[in-house]
């Protein structure tokens, strides 16, 4: 689970302590994230579709007794990374798609 812990580290030192990403802090994540999804283990990538299943169940339940419902918040291209996430479908792109480091 080092990639996932990696992972976690790294995003947690931007909201920490750098505030909200900047044009170029967005560029360089962008440019790192396919070599972690790379260099997860089977089991990470369990694990990483599996928070994306949690993630679109939450933000696709219906509204709440006041009207509320988490979908407000995030765009059309967000839902469709969670989808292509939980089915696995992210990791079929990439160069070794097979169990990872």
């Amino acid at each position: 689970m080092n990639t996932l812990a990696d992972i976690a580290i790294d995003h947690f030192c931007l909201l920490m302590f750098e505030g909200p990403l900047d044009p170029d802090d967005a560029s360089s994540l962008c440019q790192v994230i396919p070599a972690y999804l790379e260099e997860m283990t089977t089991e990470e990538r369990a694990a990483f579709s599996a928070a994306a299943r949690r993630a679109l169940t939450f933000l696709t339940a219906p509204p709440d007794k006041y009207g509320y419902s988490p979908a407000a918040r995030v765009g059309s291209d967000q839902l469709e990374f969670l989808r292509i996430a939980a089915s696995g479908e992210i990791f079929e792109c990439l160069p070794d798609s097979g169990t990872g480091a």
